[in-house]
């Protein structure tokens, strides 16, 4: 039983250390981001009017696929944002 808390503490010890390291490292460095592309408006074009996004992806040719589970459907659009197609999908 003794042998056994030993190795307990020596694990927390070393995730502790191991943390702090990272912390340190994460802390010095600076990271900047930057917009690429903006999909959905409020009101307007329906096509870019989004019930809940669900899930995106992108296809072999770069093109982005958002899966808007609200409005029941899979909008399609090129890799710089401009769109394509609506797929319906069935509810249930």
């Amino acid at each position: 039983m003794k042998k056994f808390k030993i190795k307990h503490i020596f694990l927390i010890i070393t995730v502790l250390a191991v943390s702090c390291f990272f912390f340190q490292a994460c802390k010095e460095t600076q990271v900047s981001l930057h917009e690429d592309l903006r999909f959905g408006v409020d009101k307007g074009d329906d096509n870019l009017v989004f019930g809940g996004i669900f899930s995106i992806c992108f296809d072999s040719e770069d093109n982005i696929h958002i899966l808007d589970s609200r409005m029941w459907r899979i909008q399609k659009f090129d890799s710089r944002g401009a769109f394509l197609k609506s797929f319906v999908i069935q509810e249930g």
